[in-house]
C-alpha cells in the first residue's frame, strides 16, 4: 500500500473526527433534530440560486406549481415535491454559528446553491468527508443532512418543466391533425357526448387517439431554437375548459417526434413511434 494513500486515509479520518467533535449530535439518539419547522403545505414560492448561473423560480397557483423564471411553463410536481422534501429531512448534527465560525471551512462563505422557500434561505455548502451528506446553513445554524437534492439544485430550468403535453386540468373537445401532404387535416370533435371524425374512423380508434393525446408524456422538454420552428405540419387542440386553443408545430425524424408549443416556445420530444399513436397515419419524416 502506498505511503501517500495511507497519509490521505489518516487525514480523512482526522477530518471526520474533527467534524464529529465540532457538530452537536441530537439529544436523543432515536430522534434526530428536525431540520426545519416549516411545512411544505405552506410553501408557495421556490427560488434556486446558483453561482454564475441564472436563478430558477417556481410559484404555486391554487394546487399547481408553475415555472416562472427563466422560462414559463407548468412545473413537474414530482421534482417540486423532491425539493420540498428537504423540510422533512432529519439533521444528525448541527452547529450554532458564532463569531468564531469559519463558514469557508464548510463551503458556506460562498454557497454552491441557495434554496429559498418563501422567505426562508437554505444555503448548501460542501459535502461532508465520509458520508453522502452535506453542510446546509439555515438561519444561524449549520446542519449535516443527507445529500438528497443537490443534483436537483444543479439541474437546468427545463428539467423542472412538466413533461405532460396537455396540462392536467384540460380535457380535449376537438383536434385538427395533419395527414399526408396536400390533403386536408383530420378533424375530430366531441358533439353531444360522441366523437365524430372528418374521415371514416371507428369509435375505438378515435377513443384510442383521444386517450393518447390526453396522456401524452414527453421524454424531455427543451426550449425552442429558431431552426426548430421551420415546419408546415401544424396541429391544433381545443379544450372544454378554455376557448384558447393549443397550437403545435410537428417535426418528425427517424428517431424523434417533436411537438413545439408555439405559445410557450417549448419543444416536447417523444420517440418517433409515438407518431403512430398520435396521428393514426403513416407519416414521413420532415
Amino acid at each position: 500500500m502506498k505511503l501517500s494513500y495511507l497519509i490521505n486515509l489518516v487525514l480523512l479520518i482526522v477530518v471526520a473526527a474533527l467534524t464529529w467533535l465540532t457538530f452537536s449530535p441530537s439529544e436523543k439518539a432515536n430522534e434526530p433534530a428536525k431540520f426545519s419547522q416549516l411545512s411544505s403545505n405552506n410553501i408557495n414560492s421556490i427560488t434556486i440560486e446558483r453561482n454564475k448561473r441564472d436563478a430558477i423560480s417556481l410559484t404555486k397557483k391554487d394546487t399547481n406549481w408553475e415555472l416562472v423564471r427563466p422560462i414559463q411553463a407548468q412545473a413537474n410536481d414530482k421534482r417540486v415535491a423532491l425539493l420540498l422534501n428537504i423540510l422533512n429531512q432529519p439533521a444528525d448534527s448541527q452547529l450554532t454559528i458564532d463569531e468564531n465560525t469559519q463558514l469557508a471551512t464548510y463551503g458556506l462563505a460562498e454557497p454552491t446553491y441557495t434554496l429559498i422557500l418563501n422567505d426562508h434561505r437554505f444555503e448548501f455548502g460542501d459535502s461532508t468527508p465520509l458520508q453522502n451528506q452535506r453542510y446546509v446553513k439555515h438561519e444561524q445554524t449549520i446542519y449535516i443532512v443527507d445529500d438528497a437534492i443537490a443534483h436537483l439544485l444543479n439541474s437546468t430550468a427545463s428539467s423542472f418543466i412538466d413533461n405532460r403535453l396537455i396540462a392536467k386540468p384540460l380535457t380535449l373537445r376537438k383536434l385538427s391533425l395533419p395527414t399526408q401532404a396536400n390533403t386536408p387535416n383530420l378533424e375530430i370533435s366531441l358533439e353531444n357526448g360522441h366523437w365524430h371524425a372528418s374521415t371514416d374512423l371507428s369509435q375505438d380508434k378515435i377513443l384510442s387517439l383521444i386517450e393518447s393525446w390526453q396522456n401524452a408524456y414527453a421524454l424531455q422538454v427543451l426550449a425552442v431554437t429558431t431552426t426548430q420552428q421551420a415546419s408546415n405540419a401544424e396541429i391544433t387542440l381545443w379544450f372544454n375548459e378554455t376557448d384558447q386553443p393549443l397550437r403545435l408545430i410537428m417535426q418528425l425524424s427517424e428517431h424523434n417526434l417533436s411537438l413545439i408549443n408555439t405559445q410557450t416556445q417549448l419543444n416536447y420530444q417523444f420517440a418517433a413511434n409515438m407518431a403512430q399513436q398520435l396521428l393514426l397515419t403513416e407519416t414521413t419524416p420532415h
